[in-house]
């Protein structure tokens, strides 16, 4: 997949296609924002926006490619947050488990 993007990131650099662009464009934007896109599929998204940048930089005004670096930039934070609440959330789980475990009533 990752070759298909490069491929395409690097054609629409060299010869812009409006079409195409906006299709892909489209495709990772709604790939990206899904909050139920599974983590590789959001982690493709990111490295095919990537692999537009020349692209971008040739179609999209400046303007443009600023927006869409921070609504990439927010979204990239808040996925991370919610990875690290979940962790936070499974140690604690394993944590209670440990305790329940070795806890002296359930000891013979």
């Amino acid at each position: 997949m990752l070759t298909f993007f490069r491929v395409c990131g690097r054609e629409l650099g060299e010869n812009p296609n409006e079409t195409a662009f906006n299709f892909l464009l489209r495709k990772f934007r709604s790939t990206h924002s899904d909050s139920s896109a599974p983590p590789k599929e959001a982690s493709l998204a990111v490295q095919g926006y990537g692999h537009l940048a020349a692209a971008c930089a040739r179609i999209l005004r400046p303007e443009d490619v600023t927006v869409m670096l921070g609504t990439l930039l927010q979204r990239t934070e808040q996925v991370r947050r919610d990875t690290i609440l979940e962790w936070h959330a499974v140690q604690k789980k394993l944590y209670n488990i440990r305790e329940i475990t070795f806890a002296p009533q359930y000891c013979p």
